[in-house]
């Protein structure tokens, strides 16, 4: 092979080895946020299991490099008529402007309870915006009917208050 083979075969190594790279990089706070998640709902399920409804929860603890910091809080939920549908409320970024932010929410659901995870989608990705505390809501559909469940919130994955719409 010649010299210009040898170096088109490292370049092509070298730049799928950095989109590997930056693949594991992007996901690894996905991956944190799921254990996250499913560690919360293991500790109200073995609680449960233990007291009942009456179960108490600690929050979990919090490590400030985890990307649980950046998921808000759900404050309280909503459970609609059906049953299935709830929305959760929660404090957040503006809904407008370049510092505006787009949530999504998710249901992860166990026996005894659903956790809700809200999670921020930028206008503008990189811009530091320290405007916040703006009431925001999310509503999603469950996979079944609350019914007496309890719902937590993911960052501490402790129960919120649920209200019966209306």
């Amino acid at each position: 092979m010649t010299r210009k083979h040898w170096a088109v075969i490292i370049v092509s190594a070298a730049g799928l080895g950095l989109v590997a790279l930056l693949w594991w990089t992007a996901t690894d706070s996905d991956r944190q946020l799921e254990r996250h998640v499913q560690l919360a709902l293991e500790r109200y399920e073995h609680a449960f299991t233990k007291a009942g409804a009456q179960a108490t929860l600690t929050p979990l603890p919090r490590d400030p490099y985890s990307p649980v910091l950046g998921v808000p809080a759900v404050r309280k939920a909503t459970i609609h008529r059906d049953g299935w549908t709830v929305t959760a409320e929660f404090i957040g970024g503006s809904t407008t402007g370049p510092c505006g932010v787009d949530y999504t929410g998710r249901a992860v659901e166990s026996e005894h309870a659903v956790l809700i995870v809200v999670e921020g989608h930028p206008h503008e990705y990189g811009r530091l915006c320290t405007a916040g505390g703006y009431s925001r809501q999310v509503t999603l559909r469950l996979n079944r009917p609350l019914g007496g469940r309890a719902v937590l919130e993911a960052v501490g994955g402790m129960p919120v208050p649920v209200t019966l719409e209306r």
